[in-house]
């Protein structure tokens, strides 16, 4: 399809503005524009949808990188949580960790942090994505469509991020206990946590705290 119009024409130059319908699955408006026998023309936009696993990909990657990065401020928080006590020593404070002995300890649990945070990102974005777009499928459908999209855009979004958040706990609770037990000194590394937490309660040791990791997770990510 096409829309040719012609304006007013002048001594020096003429100019005629052309606006063609092309792309595939998109309609992709072209200026052209020609003066004095020159034209120029407008990139044509290509914007597109990520697919699934482009979207596994950006999420493992995002995440990985966030959580590795604030993996010793995790580390610290979960120590001073933690209250274990030395006989014949004070506690550690925040001001502890200025002393190197006590920082080291800051990035013990990161490999593992690292490591985890890949199928962790990859399965979230991908499912958080995924869920979207059905919702979006369905409400589209409905007549009332504008409505729900200007009174509950929100709500909506808050919802997929919920349905996706409790999808992904089969993977986000495992690496909760294993990198915070590797972070509280509980275990050294990634193979003896695995192997301890799987010799103690078999599967559902890396589900233990399923329920509270949850329904903090529901309203943070919700809200974020």
């Amino acid at each position: 399809l096409s829309v040719g119009r012609i304006g007013r024409r002048s001594a020096s130059n003429s100019i005629i503005e052309h606006n063609a319908l092309l792309g595939d699955d998109n309609s992709i408006a072209v200026d052209v524009v020609s003066r004095g026998g020159g034209a120029t023309a407008a990139a044509p936009s290509t914007d597109r949808r990520l697919q699934f696993w482009e979207a596994m990909v950006c999420g493992a990657v995002s995440r990985s990188t966030a959580q590795t990065i604030m993996h010793p401020a995790n580390t610290m928080k979960t120590i001073l949580q933690s209250k274990r006590a030395v006989p014949g020593k004070a506690p550690l404070t925040v001001k502890s960790f200025t002393q190197w002995k006590h920082a080291q300890k800051l990035t013990r649990g990161a490999g593992a942090q690292l490591l985890l945070s890949l199928p962790h990102g990859a399965v979230n974005f991908a499912v958080l994505e995924f869920v979207r777009r059905q919702m979006n499928s369905v409400v589209s459908r409905s007549r009332y469509a504008d409505t729900i999209n200007r009174n509950f855009g929100p709500g909506m979004d808050f919802l997929s991020s919920a349905l996706s958040t409790v999808c992904c706990s089969v993977v986000s609770t495992p690496q909760m206990m294993i990198c915070d037990n590797i972070m509280a000194g509980t275990y050294p590394n990634l193979v003896t946590a695995t192997r301890e937490l799987m010799k103690d309660k078999g599967v559902a040791g890396f589900y233990t705290g399923w329920w509270p990791g949850i329904a903090g997770k529901i309203p943070s990510y919700g809200l974020t």
